[in-house]
């Protein structure tokens, strides 16, 4: 439990700052682009992860960190098979660009490890 509660806290309070950054400039220039939905989303998952890492009990934290991995690869995945290297228009509701891809990569492998070895 201890590698998802690392997880969430950090996970956690990266998403939130990202959502302010997002809110406030856009997102990290050069990098990372965020819309307002994008950047609700990242305030919304930041607190349920810090819940997660500060309030939640051993089998939430690990189920929540489990399907968020899974949604992160999956976004991941989704974003390297519909904008190769570059940038993906998700049907319309979600743009992903390059280094997105990479953040959700990372994050998804991440937190699979740490939810499975729980």
């Amino acid at each position: 439990m201890e590698a998802v509660k690392s997880y969430a806290t950090i996970t956690g309070w990266i998403l939130l700052v990202l959502g302010v950054v997002g809110f406030l400039w856009g997102g990290v220039p050069g990098f990372l682009e965020f819309d307002t939905v994008h950047n609700v989303v990242h305030l919304l998952l930041g607190a349920i992860l810090l819940w997660v890492a500060y309030g939640a009990d051993e089998e939430m934290g690990v189920s929540v960190v489990k399907v968020l991995s899974v949604v992160y690869i999956l976004l991941a995945v989704l974003g390297f098979a519909l904008g190769g290297m570059g940038s993906a228009d998700v049907w319309g509701l979600l743009q992903l660009e390059l280094g997105e891809n990479l953040v959700h990569l990372v994050l998804g492998i991440w937190g699979a490890w740490a939810a499975w070895s729980a």
